[in-house]
């Protein structure tokens, strides 16, 4: 009766120590709850911010609750634990603070529209706000992971002692003995299926947790990148590591806006075609992702260019209200793509369709920056700017530098003639005539008015005086049309110095070149004149 005794006392420790493990299982599990859902906060305030759709928040909505129960039942679990205690009250306010930076975003966007949550969101305090929860959820479950350890060593102990209670007492106990070692046994069967269950749910999380590292790091990227290029490169080094095992390519609209233009791909770089239209592809003409299972239930997309016998999906890549180009992902086999996959995927998509949309912006705003508006030529500003770097490079290469300035002939006449709009007019063929006849690396600037400014890096002044020469006899033969008056011929007069003998300085070379202009004009027009600083020399053209 006392070996009876002694083992059922010790079966009800053993069993007081399983149940100490499913409390930690709980509270890890828990834990993961929050993380999940604040995940969910997150993603689904993004994707109302992008799209302007409110069923976008519904996971946002139905979050809250959720976690504010999670937390609740996490304060009655760990009430026993200081340490948890005081980690799960930080836990509880950077919460509340995440889910108050999402509802700050969506009433921005509700208030004041798109641009105002974009600014919040570049701020980067949900993303700040995120990493901490993190790195406080992970060690909490460090902790949990460490008393763990701690109770299956105790469990194990136990079950030993039980174990050697019972092999050791009389035979009159051996039914006991029997029942107590098969309560034991389904209770290790059902510890091993919770922590391979658990094992799993780690092991999930962990994939989660990458690809958002990952996420992260290639927003980060985009946020420094200076032109679509470097965003490409960003993206192919990174989207293959994001979904492994598959391939595909991301393909933008060109300029025209009327062919998408294939611009990375990973896996089989062979697939789809490198340019086509939208009407090629199901996603872009119904503006939502289209979903193909590899059997011939959906329409494949014609920009596949062939026969297709696994799953894949395209994803329309939008941003600010456009659309800016497509995503395409394939399974690589007969299978679709899972739900997981197809998620990330479409989360991927998202960050790039923003950066590119945003990389199309700066560079537009540059370019308007920097260009003429009505020549398309550099503006007098970028001249300057340029100039400078130019002379530099010169100066450290050894190599020459010419500046030519060239002004319209009796351009006040040909507008009091014909009118500005021709004058104009003028300008603009004009402008078109030297950009078309200057060499790639000649930089070519509106001064002002009627005057142009032509920088030549690496040419002599003999070669930059020829060059000129048979501008000259270019611009004779421009017509303007549309008027029914008649006109002598167009001709421009020229000023050319060089560097380093005519000046090693911008306002040098350009005073230099703007004396030898109107040394031309005075003699007489229609020629170019090489500044010298003895004896202006006119050449005749």
């Amino acid at each position: 009766m006392l070996a009876s005794a002694c083992l059922y006392f010790s079966f009800m420790h053993l069993k007081t120590q399983h149940d100490s493990v499913d409390h930690t299982f709980t509270v890890i599990s828990e834990l993961q709850t929050v993380l999940s859902e604040l995940k969910d906060v997150q993603s689904s305030q993004r994707g109302y911010v992008i799209t302007g759709q409110e069923t976008y928040l519904e996971p946002y909505i139905e979050a809250l609750p959720i976690i504010d129960s999670t937390l609740n039942d996490l304060n009655f679990l760990v009430a026993d634990n200081p340490v948890q205690v005081k980690n799960l009250g930080v836990l509880r306010i950077k919460a509340q603070h995440r889910i108050d930076v999402a509802t700050n975003i969506v009433e921005a966007y509700r208030k004041h529209g798109q641009q105002a949550a974009f600014d919040l969101i570049i701020k980067g305090l949900g993303k700040i706000q995120m990493d901490e929860i993190r790195a406080l959820v992970k060690e909490m479950t460090d902790e949990e992971q460490r008393l763990l350890a701690q109770r299956r060593d105790a469990v194990n102990k136990t079950a030993d002692y039980t174990l050697w209670l019972g092999a050791s007492g009389a035979s009159a106990c051996l039914a006991l003995v029997f029942t107590a070692f098969m309560l034991m046994h389904r209770e290790t069967l059902r510890r091993a299926l919770v922590e391979a269950s658990l094992k799993d749910a780690f092991t999930q999380v962990q994939a989660i947790s990458t690809q958002n590292i990952l996420l992260s790091k290639m927003s980060d990227y985009f946020q420094s990148c200076k032109s679509q290029d470097e965003a490409f490169e960003i993206i192919a080094a990174n989207v293959p590591q994001l979904l492994p095992g598959t391939r595909g390519a991301i393909a933008v609209f060109n300029n025209s806006r009327n062919i998408i233009e294939t611009k990375i791909s990973w896996g089989d770089a062979t697939i789809g075609m490198p340019e086509y239209v939208a009407d090629d592809c199901w996603a872009l003409r119904r503006g939502r992702m289209h979903k193909y299972n590899g059997k011939n239930k959906e329409p494949v997309c014609r920009h596949i260019g062939h026969e297709l016998h696994e799953g894949y999906v395209c994803i329309p890549m939008q941003a600010h209200g456009d659309i800016v180009g497509n995503f395409f992902v394939s399974s690589g086999s007969e299978m679709e793509l899972d739900e997981g996959q197809r998620q990330i995927a479409q989360n991927i998509s998202e960050q790039i369709s923003l950066a590119l949309a945003n990389l199309r912006l700066q560079e537009k705003l540059k370019q308007q920056s920097i260009r003429d508006p009505m020549t398309n030529l550099y503006n007098r500003r970028y001249m300057e700017e340029t100039m400078e770097r130019e002379l530099s490079r010169a100066d450290a290469t050894g190599m020459p530098l010419q500046v030519l300035m060239l002004d319209i002939d009796h351009f006040k006449r040909f507008n009091d003639t014909f009118g500005h709009d021709s004058g104009d007019l003028l300008i603009i063929e004009l402008a078109k005539l030297v950009q078309k006849n200057a060499a790639k690396s000649d930089i070519c600037c509106r001064y002002g008015g009627e005057e142009f400014l032509v920088m030549l890096p690496g040419s002599s002044l003999d070669h930059a005086a020829n060059w000129a020469r048979e501008l000259s006899e270019a611009v004779h033969q421009i017509r303007i049309q549309g008027s029914s008056q008649s006109f002598s011929q167009i001709t421009v007069s020229m000023g050319l110095a060089g560097f380093p003998e005519h000046g090693k300085t911008p306002g040098q070379l350009i005073h230099n070149a703007d004396t030898a202009l109107y040394k031309a004009k005075r003699g007489g027009r229609d020629q170019l004149v090489i500044y010298d600083p003895a004896d202006i020399m006119a050449l005749a053209i």
